[in-house]
């Protein structure tokens, strides 16, 4: 949750038990690809389709795909 006061960011909360909806999520993403997330953003135009939003549900997954 952001609190932004006048366009500027004075304060936030973090869940700690849950990377869901955060860049965490494709933090974990790009490291289990072995890529920078600046190299994961630039193929935003080749989407594979992950069903889903847990971090460790969508790490299995992805690791999933890249076996097939």
């Amino acid at each position: 949750v952001a609190q932004v006061v006048a366009g500027r960011l004075t304060d936030f909360v973090m869940n700690d038990k849950c990377a869901a909806s955060s860049g965490r999520y494709l933090e974990n993403m790009a490291s289990v690809l072995e890529v920078s997330l600046d190299e994961l953003s630039s193929h935003y135009d080749e989407p594979v389709a992950l069903d889903a939003t847990c971090g460790i549900f969508g790490e299995s997954e992805l690791i999933g795909q890249i076996l097939r």
